[in-house]
C-alpha cells in the first residue's frame, strides 16, 4: 500500500466515523465523556486522543463539558456541569466481562441516567459468561436509548445477536487523529557515561543491550558496570 493510498484510507475512515457519531453531537449542546483512560495502555490513549480529535476537527473545537474516571466520577457534578445532553463513554476493548471494572461502570451510568442518551463509542465485545451477558443484556434494555457502536464484524454480530439497542459498525476512534509523519529517530549518548571529547552519539537500545551482556543486569539504575571516573563506558 503506498502512502498515498494510506492517506486516502484515513480519510475514509473519518468520514464513515462521523456518518456513525454527527446525529449524536452538536455545536451547541454539552457533552460528557466518561471513563477517561488513566492506565499505561498507548492504544487507549490514542484513542482517546482520537475522541478529542474529532470533536475539535469537525465540532468547531469542542470539548466535553464533563470528563471523569471510573474512581472520580460525580454523577452530581456532571449534572450540575451538563444538566442536559448526551453522555458518551471511551471507547476500545474493555465492552465485556474481561475486564469487569469498565463493564460494571457502564451499566452503572445506563442505570443512573435512565433519560440521558448515552452512546459507548467504538468498542470490541468479549464475554466468557453467559451470566453475565444476560445480566448486561438487561440493564441496556431498561435503559431505552443506548447507542452501542463496534469497532468489528464479530463484535457487531454479537450485540445484534444479545441487546436490544441501536448497534452501529464504527472504525476505531483513533484514527480521527489522521496521518501523522513520524519523528525521525533520537540519539544520546548512555548516561553512565564519563565526559569524553570524542563520545559517539548512539540509538537507546545499543547501550542498554551492551549493558544487559556484560552486567547481566536488566536495570540500568542498579550498581553500573561501569564507574564513571575510572573507565570509559566501552559504546562511548
Amino acid at each position: 500500500m503506498t502512502p498515498k493510498s494510506n492517506l486516502v484510507l484515513i480519510k475514509e475512515l473519518q468520514d464513515r466515523i462521523h456518518d456513525c457519531l454527527k446525529d449524536y453531537l452538536s455545536v451547541e449542546e454539552p457533552m460528557a465523556i466518561l471513563d477517561f483512560p488513566d492506565i499505561r495502555n498507548c492504544g487507549d490513549s490514542a484513542i482517546w486522543l482520537g475522541e478529542m480529535a474529532y470533536l475539535k476537527d469537525r465540532f468547531g473545537g469542542k470539548r466535553p463539558a464533563y470528563v471523569s474516571r471510573i474512581d472520580d466520577f460525580s454523577a452530581e457534578e456532571l449534572e450540575q456541569a451538563m444538566p442536559s445532553g448526551p453522555i458518551f463513554i471511551h471507547g476500545g476493548g474493555n465492552f465485556g466481562d474481561i475486564w469487569v471494572a469498565h463493564q460494571d461502570f457502564r451499566e452503572r451510568i445506563l442505570e443512573r441516567f435512565p433519560n440521558r442518551q448515552i452512546i459507548q463509542f467504538p468498542q470490541s465485545i468479549h464475554y466468557a459468561s453467559p451470566e453475565r451477558i444476560a445480566e448486561s443484556a438487561r440493564a441496556i434494555a431498561r435503559h431505552r436509548n443506548f447507542v452501542l457502536l463496534v469497532r468489528d464484524e464479530e463484535s457487531r454480530e454479537f450485540a445484534e445477536k444479545h441487546f436490544d439497542c441501536q448497534v452501529r459498525l464504527c472504525p476505531d476512534m483513533a484514527f480521527a487523529i489522521g496521518a501523522i509523519k513520524p519523528l525521525p529517530p533520537s540519539f544520546r549518548c548512555w548516561p553512565c557515561c564519563a565526559p569524553t571529547r570524542r563520545r559517539r552519539a548512539m540509538p537507546i537500545s545499543r547501550p542498554m543491550a551492551i549493558f544487559r551482556s556484560r552486567t547481566g543486569r536488566t536495570n540500568p539504575r542498579e550498581a553500573c558496570a561501569f564507574p564513571r571516573r575510572s573507565a570509559r563506558h566501552p559504546a562511548c
